[in-house]
Parts: structure tokens; C-alpha cells; sequence
């Protein structure tokens, strides 16, 4: 692939192409989720679930037409910028393999040292193979060292991301020259599996199929559905198999509880997928009752937790409030799809902004890589799709890892980049 500054590059449509439909695309990818969740979360079944009140579905409704709102407010943003100004005779679409093997080595290194030194010190073993596996998984670092030690800890996450990314740029996948990378990937997905957690395994495997789709072979709709059924049904079942060994140490048949909700309990795979979407919904439909009502609004600090959270003293998450206002005493975090952070900040109104801004961001991200297809711009789009891709579970875009894997990103370009070299070869998405 060249590109020449005479050339005369479009910026893709809403999804499709002359190759067909992107099935990544920001205005595909998310309405693609958010109307499916949003009808499993209607559908009461639990005990747990109460009838839904106006304004969830105002927020619902909402969130869908503020966030194509954004998407054509990203169109007309970037049909208005000259062109010529973004094209570029030479990118630096690749990186230098020794210096990049280097940095992931080391990177590797300092990580597995961080998380070994978090489960001897702070969590107390290996979350996987803790008796108490539901409560440690969710283990939360106070003071600013440990925090630190437990962001570079769960950095392998970041790490299976750029190793994918570079993997899949490469003409041969399983070249000779990949195979230190190939080994690399699965030592992040063996420390994820460490953490005993869903979201350690989905997050750079998401990440690393998007990076798949742009640079090696483009997915078709049909390859979306399969991956859609089988991340499902990962979810129902790690969940399942969590809930049975917490439940196991009381001698309470996890089959039991889920009759007690409402389930059938003839499918608990499924019935805890429905459990596990629907239940966000119902977090955020007593969040709608309970700001302003009972809890003055935020004004910003859940949006801008990441920042907030690093002043002196204790400061509150939103999970932190529902417990001390529902007198719930959950250990970990209730989440109420993305919408509750930014509306217990300010209501529909916050909602809405939020939405907007997010949805503007994320589509230009989306056009910036397509008329600028490096390995980098590539990787940060991989990275934010896969923040779109929860937000019907939560919203990991206020979390302050979010800083953090911005960090590391950037310097490990910095550090890896080629200078001079040409633009890669990408063989899916819509870079050609």
C-alpha cells in the first residue's frame, strides 16, 4: 500500500466501503450491542429486577441518538479539514523489531515482578487459587505505591494488545521471527487467567481480534455473530463457575439461587448472561432514583475519577456511594452500564454530553486511522473500540488505568518506531 500526497482519499462511510461492511465501525459496533442488550435488560425475570421507570427509558433511547449525534458531528468536523493537510508521502507505519522485542521483554519482565510482588504482599495468593476467589479478583490498591505497582501488575493486558498489533502486521503470522511474540501473548493470557476474572481475558483478546480485523483479514457480519454468541457464552459461563465456587463454600446449590430469582435454572450458562447484562440496567435504574433525590450530583468527579481519585484523602466511587447509600456492602463494584457514571454527575444532561463527546472521539479515531494507517494509530483504535464494545456492561473509560495504558502506549511508540519506514500493508479494514 502507497500513499502519495496527490492522492485523493474519502473518508469511509458509516460502516461500509467499497469492500464491504466494517463491521467495527463506530456506527456499527455500538447500536449492534447497545439494542440487543438494552431488550435483555427489559425483559424482567429476576426477583432482583424491578419494572423500568421513564427515564431509563428516556437515558436508553437517549444514549443511542446522542451517540449518532456524535458520529455525524465527527463527519461534518472532518469533512471540513483540507485533506492534502493529512496526507503524508512517508509514515511511520512500523517499528523497529529488535527495539520493540527489547522493550516487550522488558516490559514483560517488570509486569509478571509487579503482580508476583501484589499477590505475595497485597492480595493474599493467586486470586484463581484463593478460597475467597470472588472477593479477591476485585482487590482494590489504596496509596499511590501500591496503586502504581498494581497498574504496571496488570499491564500484561496492554502488553497481549501492542504484541497482537505487531503479530498481525507482519506478512507471515507465524514467521520464525513472531515466535517470541506468539510466546509473549501467551504468558499475558496466562497471567490473566491468574486473576480469575472475565475482563483479563476479554480485554486484550477483543483488542487483538479488532487489530486482526484491520491488518490481517477483514471479519464478515456472520464472523461478528459467532464472536458475538461465543463471548456470551463466555461470560455466562465464567460467571457461572464463579457464582458455583462461592456459593460451594456455604454448601448453597448456585441452581438454587438462580430458581430463587426467577430462573429456570435448566440453562444457568444463559440465565447468568441475562443475570449479568440485565442486572446493569437495574443498578442504573435505582442510580435514576437516587440522584438527585437522595445524593446530590457529582459535577464531574465520576467522569473524572481517574483524576479526582489521586487527591489526598478518600474519595468516593461510584460504587462506594451505592454501598453506603443502598446499604448494599457489595465488595466489588455495581455497574450500571456506562450511563450511570456520567449521570450521577448531572443527570440526562450529563448523559447526553457524554455520549456525544465519546461518540465524536471514537469516529475520529476511527477516520484519523484510516487515512493514517500506522501500526500505532491502528493499536489506539483497537484499544478505545474495545471501551465501546462494554459500555452496555460498564464504564471503563473513567477508570484511571485509562491514563496509565495511554502512557505506556505512546512511549512504547516512541521508543519502537522506524523512522522513514513506508506504510504497512494492511490486509482487512478499509486501508487501501
Amino acid at each position: 500500500m502507497k500513499i502519495s500526497q496527490n492522492q485523493n482519499i474519502k473518508p469511509p462511510g458509516c460502516g461500509t466501503g467499497g469492500s464491504g461492511l466494517d463491521i467495527f465501525s463506530p456506527c456499527i459496533i455500538f447500536p449492534v450491542l447497545w439494542i440487543p442488550c438494552v431488550a435483555i435488560g427489559l425483559r424482567i425475570i429476576s426477583i432482583e429486577q424491578a419494572p423500568w421507570n421513564p427515564m431509563l427509558w428516556i437515558c436508553c433511547i437517549g444514549a443511542l441518538f446522542f451517540y449518532l449525534a456524535g458520529i455525524f458531528a465527527a463527519d461534518v468536523y472532518t469533512a471540513g479539514i483540507k485533506k492534502t493537510a493529512r496526507v503524508k508521502a512517508a509514515i511511520q507505519g512500523q517499528w523497529n523489531k529488535d527495539k520493540f522485542l527489547l522493550i516487550m521483554t522488558l516490559w514483560l519482565g517488570a509486569a509478571v515482578a509487579c503482580m508476583a510482588y501484589e499477590f505475595k504482599y497485597m492480595v493474599g495468593g493467586i486470586p484463581l487459587l484463593n478460597r475467597n476467589w470472588e472477593i479477591a479478583r476485585l482487590y482494590s490498591p489504596e496509596g499511590y505505591l501500591s496503586r502504581l505497582i498494581h497498574l504496571f501488575g496488570y499491564s500484561f493486558m496492554l502488553h497481549a494488545i501492542a504484541a497482537q498489533v505487531f503479530i498481525y502486521s507482519r506478512p507471515r503470522l507465524f514467521a520464525p521471527g513472531n515466535l517470541p511474540f506468539w510466546a509473549m501473548l501467551g504468558a499475558d493470557l496466562f497471567c490473566a487467567a491468574l486473576w480469575g476474572s472475565r475482563h483479563t481475558l476479554f480485554i486484550p483478546l477483543a483488542s487483538g481480534v479488532i487489530a486482526f480485523h484491520y491488518l490481517h483479514k477483514r471479519l464478515r457480519p456472520s464472523h461478528l455473530i459467532l464472536l458475538g454468541a461465543a463471548a456470551a457464552l463466555f461470560i455466562g459461563a465464567v460467571g457461572y463457575i464463579r457464582k458455583t465456587s462461592h456459593f460451594e463454600e456455604s454448601d448453597v446449590d448456585y441452581r438454587e439461587v438462580l430458581e430463587e430469582l426467577g430462573y429456570s435454572a435448566r440453562y444457568p450458562v444463559l440465565d447468568q448472561v441475562h443475570n449479568t447484562l440485565a442486572i446493569n440496567f437495574e443498578t442504573f435504574r435505582q442510580i435514576t432514583e437516587t440522584f438527585p433525590r437522595f445524593e446530590p450530583y457529582r459535577y464531574g468527579r465520576q467522569t473524572f475519577f481517574a483524576f479526582y481519585s489521586l487527591l489526598p484523602g478518600k474519595q468516593e466511587s461510584l460504587g462506594e456511594i451505592q454501598n453506603r447509600i443502598w446499604n448494599t456492602d457489595f465488595y466489588g463494584n455495581l455497574t450500571a452500564t456506562y450511563m450511570g457514571v456520567p449521570y450521577a454527575d448531572l443527570g440526562f444532561i450529563g448523559l447526553a454530553v457524554f455520549t456525544f463527546l465519546f461518540a465524536f472521539f471514537i469516529r475520529h479515531l476511527y477516520l484519523r486511522m484510516n487515512r493514517f494507517p500506522t501500526i500505532f494509530n491502528i493499536m489506539i483504535y483497537s484499544y478505545f473500540c474495545y471501551h465501546l464494545i462494554l459500555m452496555p456492561y460498564d464504564n471503563t473509560i473513567a477508570k484511571l488505568n485509562l491514563i496509565f495504558d495511554l502512557l505506556i502506549l505512546s512511549l512504547l511508540n516512541l521508543l519502537a518506531r522506524q523512522s522513514g519506514a513506508s506504510p504497512i500493508n494492511t490486509k482487512g479494514g478499509q486501508m487501501s
